[in-house]
């Protein structure tokens, strides 16, 4: 069989596993409404997120054979098709031990919170909400807004009102995403994947103070950001990533740009307990908190994303929350719209300008491939 074919096989695969959690997630749905004490028993939720991690990882092995095979010269016998080795990691093991392995402690040591925070917008009602909420905050108005912002004087840059949108989604399969245990169907060792790579753009938000008159808009920022490969530690996924105002932040500066606070240090991870998660250590510029975040897969290459501040000894700082919507299309093209909230008896309302939010808007960025 022919390299294109395994390719064509191993997609076919994957798509057929997305159906059959979504399955999976309406027969959940169904059984929440029968049996809720059954349903959120702890013992049987864990019991079917590990199946889930299990199918997860047998098709990430699959994957890592063929690839394998095709580097042993075993594949079409030509070569033409065969991709390239997997790309060296960013960051060595002794790199990954003194700069991300804190992170992943203070992940860690605030699982039990995070695992708080699932359960609380998997409620069946907050989780309706939360899905109209989506669909409200991250409409085709907004992105056009933003992305056009942060695109401007940008050469080449993609038309803004062709990038994705939470529109493009159906209120009730966000609602799914939200109900899932462990953040969507699909949800696994591979969902950070797409993001592998450096990237670079530029980054708007209303708490820069950059006057409206300025050369370059507003207030966007150059970003430049890196996902190295993840790996496993113990029973955890993680993904390094740095984050920087100033340069790409790799194994071979990361030491001085720390040092000198010109680095955001953060981890993506996902695991049994938690799901889809996340870590942010915000050091650039003199700040000094945490951002704990909990995810959604919406699709591939597509997430949700819900932290909230802490400070340098992980309690929380505030009692509202940031939402992402971020994704990676197939152009090579990042993107990511934020806003905040907060929950209320009728659940998610976005802060107003009073309250410090974003002016309810202009909080999000496009980057590429440098």
């Amino acid at each position: 069989m022919a390299s294109h074919d395994i390719d064509a096989l191993m997609r076919q695969i994957l798509d057929a596993e997305a159906r059959m959690f979504d399955a999976e997630a309406t027969i959940l749905e169904e059984l929440a409404k029968a049996m809720p004490r059954h349903v959120d028993d702890p013992k049987w939720l864990k019991a079917a997120a590990a199946k889930e991690c299990c199918i997860a990882e047998l098709i990430h092995a699959l994957a890592e054979k063929e690839r394998q095979r095709r580097k042993d010269g075993k594949g079409n016998g030509q070569g033409e098709d065969d991709p390239p080795a997997a790309t060296p990691r960013e960051f060595s093991d002794a790199a990954f031990e003194q700069h991300f392995a804190p992170v992943l402690e203070r992940y860690r040591n605030k699982k039990t919170e995070l695992g708080r925070w699932r359960r609380m917008f998997r409620h069946r009602d907050l989780a309706r909400r939360m899905a109209a909420f989506v669909k409200d905050c991250f409409n085709q108005n907004y992105a056009r807004r933003v992305y056009g912002q942060v695109l401007r004087n940008v050469a080449n840059a993609p038309a803004a009102a062709d990038l994705p949108h939470a529109c493009n989604f159906d209120q009730s399969h966000i609602e799914r995403v939200f109900r899932h245990p462990r953040g969507g169907a699909g949800a696994g060792p591979n969902v950070f994947d797409p993001w592998n790579g450096r990237w670079q753009g530029k980054w708007t938000s209303s708490r820069d103070n950059r006057p409206a008159n300025h050369a370059d808009g507003p207030n966007p920022s150059e970003q430049h950001h890196i996902w190295d490969r993840k790996r496993r530690v113990g029973d955890v996924w993680v993904q390094p990533v740095t984050q920087s105002t100033e340069s790409m932040v790799d194994g071979a500066n990361i030491d001085e740009k720390v040092r000198q606070g010109k680095a955001d240090l953060a981890i993506n991870t996902y695991d049994t307990d938690c799901g889809i998660a996340g870590w942010v250590s915000k050091r650039q510029d003199g700040q000094n908190f945490e951002l704990p975040h909990i995810g959604f897969r919406l699709s591939s290459g597509v997430l949700i994303w819900i932290t909230q501040k802490h400070d340098a000894q992980c309690n929380a700082l505030e009692e509202h929350f940031s939402i992402m919507f971020e994704w990676v299309n197939e152009d090579g093209v990042y993107g990511i719209l934020g806003k905040r909230f907060k929950l209320t008896g009728s659940g998610p309302r976005e802060l107003t300008r009073a309250e410090g939010a974003y002016r309810g808007e202009q909080h999000g960025g496009v980057y590429r491939h440098p």
